[in-house]
């Protein structure tokens, strides 16, 4: 079963979620399709191509692979994943979340990644786990306006049916709709950060997994 390990707490969201897990169970289907926005198809389009262009060779991309926890609890989905590092790699749609992003990674400090981008930082912690890893990094990635004509051209390579079809629309939409940084941003397009994971986050995770798996189970 995959738990929700964006939250550490059980605040309402968590709440919510357990008991639509719990439902779940009884009706033998998930409850609801998974969304396909516009936004989430760009992400997924757009991290192949920070791949082939920009993650350093040590990694794999395994993006298509889900790993299991031995106990059963929980799966994850990595981006990329090195001999000690497990990534991801973030392609915001709005310039808002870019700059958000970049500001965790310039702070070097994974505290104030936990505190301000609490979803991505504990997702990381969730897929360190799986993979056994010591190390996770974050990738971030927003394409220059004069690098739209490559990513373009990138996006005819994909094998995927509604993908291209909503990656049509922005190639054929105004350009600006895109999301991109000028040519002359004082952002440059490409931030990354490694951080060990600490222990005792890895505990606390496990803990409040457990903690929903047993209820989710009852």
């Amino acid at each position: 079963m995959t738990l929700a390990t964006n939250k550490i707490d059980f605040g309402k969201p968590a709440l919510t979620y357990i008991k639509q897990k719990c439902r779940e169970r009884k009706l033998k289907i998930e409850y609801e399709l998974e969304s396909n926005s516009f936004p989430t198809s760009w992400g997924r389009a757009v991290e192949s191509y920070v791949f082939k262009k920009y993650i350093p060779m040590s990694f794999k991309y395994e993006s298509d692979k889900t790993t299991s926890h031995p106990s059963g609890m929980w799966v994850g989905t990595k981006d990329v994943l090195s001999k000690d590092t497990v990534g991801d790699i973030k392609c915001p749609f709005t310039r808002n979340s870019f700059c958000d992003l970049v500001e965790v990674i310039q702070s070097n400090d994974p505290e104030f990644f936990k505190k301000n981008e609490p979803e991505y930082y504990w997702q990381l912690v969730s897929n360190a786990m799986l993979e056994n890893t010591d190390f996770a990094q974050l990738f971030v990635f927003m394409p220059y306006y004069k690098e739209l004509p490559a990513l373009f051209d990138h996006f005819g390579d994909i094998d995927d049916y509604n993908l291209q079809k909503d990656i049509q629309w922005a190639i054929h939409a105004e350009t600006n709709r895109v999301p991109h940084l000028p040519d002359n941003s004082d952002y440059t397009n490409f931030y990354s950060f490694r951080f060990e994971v600490p222990t005792k986050d890895k505990e606390l995770l496990l803990s409040k997994i457990t903690k929903a798996y047993d209820l989710i189970i009852k």
